[in-house]
């Protein structure tokens, strides 16, 4: 289910993304953080933007940084991260 999810936001959250990428003025060679990165997907289309950028992701949930980490194998300028929620760290509870 959960990485039936993820393709799924992929695909309908990209007319969006692609929106508000276009409203940018993106220059090259710019460190860029996709928090909330899902299935990662906007990683790429960041690169594709800026050449010579550094492209972070992070996500709370482990599905969606594994399916991440695995579209942007290819990408050595890309990072992905499990983050566990705020509430999580101030309340010291497990999301």
């Amino acid at each position: 289910m959960g990485r039936a999810m993820l393709k799924f936001m992929n695909l309908t959250h990209a007319p969006l993304t692609n929106w508000g990428l276009g409203l940018i003025e993106f220059q090259d060679g710019w460190t860029m953080l996709d928090v909330g990165c899902g299935g990662g997907k906007t990683l790429q289309r960041l690169l594709k933007r800026s050449q010579g950028a550094k492209v972070y992701g992070i996500d709370i949930s482990d599905e969606s940084v594994a399916k991440a980490r695995e579209s942007n194998a290819g990408f050595t300028q890309t990072e992905i991260h499990r983050k566990k929620p705020m509430y999580a760290t101030i309340l010291g509870v497990k999301p």
